[in-house]
This record gives structure tokens, C-alpha cells and sequence, in this order.
């Protein structure tokens, strides 16, 4: 598939990301899915739930919360244990923060996201790495707030590209879907 395009610099104005009000789910939604290769090799399993919150001032959030897990040969062979947590302003819908916690097989990687959307900027910290600060978009999404904030819009049609901006890994995207 094509390289998905990122601006390094200064975000453009004005962002891709509209005001939305949700209507497409609610604290409580769970959906899990089953994943394998080809119907025949069970390989793991997702889950995906959002949850009720508050930041510390007592504004409600949304959190999104995915965890994934192998199982059967592929958890003998080559174990995955995934979980990543995604906080979202529950009446704006821009992402807050966003937690990664990833093992795959021996390896291990974390990744810790802070949102100001005041500023403009997200604050990474990658592993035990230095914190890295990037200038964001308004209304950003991340990665998993993305998958939720696409559920929200009102012109959703088939045929029609949606753009969305997401910051993941130290870079801003301008995702096309």
C-alpha cells in the first residue's frame, strides 16, 4: 500500500478534523474479534471497549481501551500481548493521550503520548527515550481514537474520502479514508 503522507513542520491550517457530536457509541460498547490466518490457524484474539472517565479537573472522557492477545501455536511459538489506551475529550473528541504497551515474542516497546490541545503540541516518550515534543493539528486523533472519531462524522459516504489528522509516532498524518 502507498506511504501515507506527514508534515514534519507547522501543522496546516485549518485542520481536516470537524467538530462532531457521537452518536455512534457509548461507555459499555465492547466488540471482540477473533483473528487467524486463512479461517484455519487460530492466532489471537482483540478486544476493544470504551469506558467512561475524567480528567484530573472533572471533564468527562472517553476511554478507548484494545488489547490483543495470541493464542493456541501462535502462543507457543511467537506470544503477543498488546494493550494500548486511548483518552478523548468526550465532548470535543480530540485525543488527550494515548499508551502503548506492546510485547512481541522477547521484544517489548512502550510509546506515551500527552495531548495540550491548548498549545498545539504532543509530548512523545518513547520507551525510555527522552521526551520529544511536535506541534499537532487542532482536533488531532490518535491512532486509536482515529477508528472512533471516523464513526462520529455526518458525511460518511460511500466513495467519498474522508481525511483525518493523526499523530502517531512523532509524526503528523494526513490519513485518507
Amino acid at each position: 500500500s502507498p506511504a501515507l503522507p506527514a508534515w514534519t513542520g507547522p501543522p496546516p491550517l485549518p485542520s481536516a478534523n470537524i467538530q462532531t457530536v457521537n452518536h455512534a457509541f457509548a461507555p459499555g460498547e465492547k466488540l471482540t474479534y477473533n483473528i487467524s490466518w486463512s479461517t484455519i490457524i487460530d492466532a489471537g484474539v482483540a478486544v476493544m471497549e470504551v469506558k467512561a472517565g475524567k480528567t484530573k479537573d472533572g471533564k468527562p472522557t472517553y476511554e478507548f481501551v484494545s488489547t490483543t492477545h495470541s493464542v493456541g501455536v501462535l502462543e507457543l511459538v511467537y506470544p503477543v500481548r498488546d494493550h494500548v489506551i486511548s483518552i478523548v475529550d468526550a465532548g470535543e473528541l480530540y485525543s488527550l493521550s494515548f499508551d502503548l504497551r506492546e510485547h512481541h515474542g522477547k521484544k517489548t516497546r512502550s510509546r506515551h503520548t500527552d495531548f495540550d490541545p491548548a498549545k498545539g503540541t504532543a509530548r512523545d516518550v518513547v520507551n525510555e527515550d527522552p521526551p520529544e515534543t511536535f506541534p499537532v493539528p487542532p482536533r488531532v486523533q490518535d491512532a486509536l481514537s482515529s477508528l472512533y472519531y471516523v464513526r462520529t462524522l455526518p458525511d460518511f459516504t460511500v466513495g467519498k474520502t474522508i481525511v483525518v489528522n493523526v499523530h502517531d509516532s512523532g509524526k503528523n498524518w494526513a490519513v485518507d479514508i
